[in-house]
């Protein structure tokens, strides 16, 4: 902060002794004004700016739009965003992404959905980090149909979700209870190669509870989400609740698969390695090379095997 004053400092001594400042050098100073908290004093140099006929750039709004954003002074920044395109200062992805968070941190989604809808007729590329804010505030809104129709939107201008934008439509079809929803955002990341995180299994879980949940809500799991929710398990510890979806699914389906034995393995005790074997020849899964090494492994661990 001493450091920014010094630099206000001098640069007011800069004008006093009749060196007038370019436009980079007030955009400095503005942005020191923005970074201690003082935007409005950032406000007032902007008119300075135009008073001293140096023209203000994207940048020199940019700072403060986004300063405004994070102070939550969203009718200020709306404001200051009217002047900005009224002057022919054409608004760039930087200032949109400002405009987008900060609209939805107050709330405004539906402000923030037609921004994105200008910034697209404008033919400026949308971010990943544009899309995560709104679907985000959407499916927090209780609006997940309008997140995922956002997802296509994504699709459409080439941009990949990633595993923050689908765990906010998962925490949001979960929120209002739309599993089948969740199911198929869940589906869909799996599909599109995005590996879930501790949070995407965490969401699941707390959504659907248990496994008999699912299947009262009229939740038929696949093979695919079954595996994924067994591996979210082993990776929390929660040997138990993986050893009772691996139950459910030998009496109720679906058929486990390699890979359900394979994410097994780490929950099982030295007793149960052996055990395993002989539910895969039941169900006719053929065990991998790998199955055997893994348990042999399991077993040494567990002292069954002397090296």
């Amino acid at each position: 902060m001493d450091k920014i004053a010094q630099a206000v400092e001098l640069f007011d001594e800069m004008v006093a002794n009749g060196c007038q400042p370019n436009v980079n050098t007030y955009n400095t100073v503005v942005n020191g004004m923005c970074k201690i908290g003082k935007t409005n004093v950032a406000v007032g140099l902007l008119r300075r700016v135009e008073e001293v006929r140096c023209h203000p750039n994207e940048v020199s709004y940019n700072t403060v739009v986004d300063s405004f954003c994070k102070d939550g002074q969203v009718a200020e920044t709306l404001d200051l965003f009217s002047k900005m395109t009224s002057k022919g200062i054409s608004p760039d992805v930087v200032t949109y992404n400002s405009l987008i968070q900060g609209l939805c941190n107050s709330g405004q989604w539906n402000q923030a959905s037609t921004l994105l809808s200008e910034m697209l007729a404008l033919n400026i590329a949308p971010t990943l980090f544009n899309f995560n804010i709104l679907v985000d505030a959407l499916c927090k809104d209780g609006l997940a149909p309008e997140a995922h129709a956002l997802l296509k939107t994504m699709f459409q201008w080439g941009i990949q979700p990633n595993v923050i934008t689908y765990n906010s439509l998962l925490d949001g079809c979960c929120l209002q209870k739309q599993m089948d929803k969740a199911r198929e955002a869940f589906d869909v990341m799996i599909g599109k190669g995005c590996r879930p995180d501790i949070r995407s299994f965490n969401i699941l879980i707390n959504g659907y509870c248990n496994i008999q949940k699912m299947s009262d809500k009229g939740f038929v799991p696949n093979t695919v989400t079954c595996n994924t929710l067994l591996s979210g398990f082993s990776q929390e510890g929660r040997h138990s609740a993986a050893k009772q979806l691996l139950k459910y699914m030998n009496a109720n389906g679906p058929s486990p698969d390699i890979e359900t034995y394979a994410n097994m393995l780490d929950c099982l005790c030295k007793t149960e390695a052996l055990a395993l074997f002989q539910t895969m020849e039941k169900h006719s899964v053929k065990p991998h090379i790998m199955i055997f090494r893994e348990v042999f492994d399991v077993m040494m661990e567990k002292g069954c095997i002397v090296p």
